[in-house]
């Protein structure tokens, strides 16, 4: 073993904390590999190795202990056998005495010496093995890197052990081991991302980031790896401006370490760099960097890996805001099988390639399609989550859509409602999400024919979105349009017509060039003129609409399938069919 092993347990530093370093990989759902398991082989031969040694320096401890007592006992037998010679020597006393005292204090300052050699010992080795144990008690508890969030809550002591740790570096105690509080540090960060607490996690990743620049050289792949995390936990948090400066360092620093011949930090810092530029708008770089990423993740990895899958399921993610969801539907269904190649059986990871999956071949029309794939994610994500979650109501939400769509409309909605109720239960204060269940439930029963109650959820949502993002937003206008649809529906002409071109009106403002959601709202509009018996306008609405949409998104899309229903509605008998 090397010399760092010779202070008990401070190498399972090294061993632990590299291993974990390397199962939390990018996000905390790498899937477990080969590379994995010979880390934990590594970890347990290392382990019974320093319990041998611990064992060992129990030894000695008990041993030197012993000559502790040992040396107390002569000290007592000198000064008894001076006790004896003075009975039976007067003359002699005075010198039997002292010698008895300088023995007694020789053997008193031994022992002081002894003793305190063994205390120095028994701090260093608690202080050193803190850390150490945290991490070894994590990987023994089943903690692995496949770990989703909602499966580590399973494991508070996984939690409470690196907490733990970590209060014991803000307190400074372990600012003379740099190397081991930087591995912590990111270790905790991670884990907290994993767990869905990215501003818990950030400073820690920031902090572990300092460290690990007075560790590594400025194009070394740690410094890539910690400087990309650290930006990703920021963008996270909502500090997408701080992230931005890391982000550029980090694509940096992989890019120069990949002209050397090191590949793999390149796909990790592309794909945090892409995700930052999307969430500032700038969705053509992010596209570029993503599509980058996925060549470059498949260079690396010609089988199925999880760097690969990540940037594949991003980039699908990316096009489905795109609307571009025949190329998206295919990479999902590319992670998919890449996922269920990594591991057999129930993941949260395969359930949400799963429900990505479906809502593609939903975008795309394919119903039919969809509902095995849909019915196999919420069955997998009711055995991950016997309690209420919000995976587990996405997964209610998709299955009820498809049901909707194939018109099996009275098996949804018992489905939306569950999904509403758990939505309610999880966030319990306005939120997009309710308000999207809200839509879907209010949909259902209006195809049921149960209008009284989808208006009235129908209005909630337009409440609750204007509460959400107060004056002009996509957000408000869809929930008008939704509202004037239902209206018109019900015969309530008048407040179909206001609540349409209120939302037409705002759309027009947003998007002046043009958007699948005018086109919908220019739709409804051009419905509600038609019942208040201003058909030309209406015409020339509807035919502005329909072009505007299929010049956006093929004609099989929900959109432009909903602006083109209308076109044929304003043109067919009075007394037509008009659900949506």
């Amino acid at each position: 073993m090397g010399e760092r092993s010779r202070l008990w347990l401070v190498p399972v530093v090294g061993v632990a904390a590299l291993s974990v370093g390397v199962l939390l990989g990018k996000r905390l759902f790498a899937p477990a590999n080969d590379a994995f398991q010979q880390q934990l082989s590594e970890l347990a031969k290392s382990h019974s190795e320093l319990t041998k040694e611990a064992a060992e320096n129990a030894d000695t401890i008990a041993k030197l202990k012993a000559d502790i007592e040992a040396s107390g006992l002569a000290a007592k037998a000198a000064a008894e056998a001076a006790q004896r010679a003075k009975d039976d020597d007067a003359a002699a006393s005075a010198s039997a005495d002292a010698r008895a005292a300088a023995a007694l204090d020789a053997s008193r300052k031994d022992a002081a010496t002894a003793m305190a050699q063994l205390e120095s010992e028994v701090a260093a080795a608690q202080t050193n093995s803190e850390i150490p144990a945290a991490v070894l008690e994590a990987i023994s508890s089943g903690f692995r890197a496949s770990d989703t969030a909602d499966t580590l809550r399973h494991h508070p002591s996984v939690v409470e052990a690196l907490r733990s740790a970590c209060s014991e570096v803000d307190s400074g105690r372990y600012d003379g081991t740099v190397a081991v509080k930087a591995e912590l540090l990111a270790l905790y960060g991670a884990l907290l991302m994993g767990n869905g607490a990215p501003a818990e996690a950030a400073p820690r990743l920031v902090a572990a980031l300092e460290l690990v620049r007075g560790l590594h050289s400025t194009t070394s792949s740690e410094l890539a790896h910690a400087t990309e995390q650290a930006a990703e936990a920021l963008a996270a948090s909502g500090r997408v401006e701080d992230a931005v400066p890391l982000a550029e360092e980090a694509l940096t620093v992989a890019r120069a370490l990949f002209a050397k011949g090191t590949k793999e930090p390149l796909v990790d810092a592309l794909t945090t760099h892409a995700s930052i530029a999307r969430a500032r708008g700038n969705t053509e770089d992010a596209e570029r960097e993503l599509r980058e990423a996925v060549a470059v993740a498949g260079e690396i990895h010609s089988t199925p890996h999880a760097q690969r899958v990540l940037a594949v399921a991003e980039l699908a993610e990316l096009l489905d805001a795109q609307s571009n969801w025949s190329e998206a539907t295919a990479l999902h269904q590319q992670a998919l099988d890449m996922r269920r190649s990594l591991r057999s059986g129930d993941h949260a990871d395969t359930a949400a390639s799963l429900n990505a999956l479906v809502a593609g071949l939903q975008s795309l029309g394919r119903q039919g399609e969809a509902e095995p794939l849909a019915r196999e994610a919420l069955g997998m994500q009711e055995r991950l989550h016997p309690q209420a979650n919000l995976d587990l109501a996405a997964a209610l939400n998709n299955l009820a859509s498809v049901l909707r769509a194939l018109g099996k409309s009275e098996e949804a909605e018992p489905i939306f409602a569950r999904a509403l109720f758990m939505k309610q239960e999880l966030i319990a204060k306005d939120d997009p999400q309710i308000v999207q269940a809200l839509k879907s439930l209010a949909w259902t029963k209006h195809s049921l024919k149960k209008d009284a109650q989808a208006h009235a959820l129908l209005q909630r949502a337009l409440e609750m979105q204007q509460r959400l993002t107060p004056g002009n937003s996509p957000a408000v206008a869809a929930a008008l349009t939704d509202l004037a649809w239902i209206e018109h529906d019900v015969g309530d002409a008048e407040n179909a017509l206001a609540h349409a071109a209120a939302a037409d009106t705002m759309m027009a403002t947003m998007s002046p060039s043009g958007s699948t959601s005018r086109a919908v709202a220019m739709a409804m509009h051009a419905r509600a003129l038609h019942a208040a018996g201003k058909e030309d306008q209406a015409v020339v609405l509807i035919d502005q609409a329909a072009s505007m949409v299929l010049a956006l998104e093929p004609a099989t899309s929900s959109h432009a399938a909903t602006v083109l229903k209308v076109q044929e509605e304003l043109k067919s008998p009075p007394g037509a069919d008009s659900s949506r």
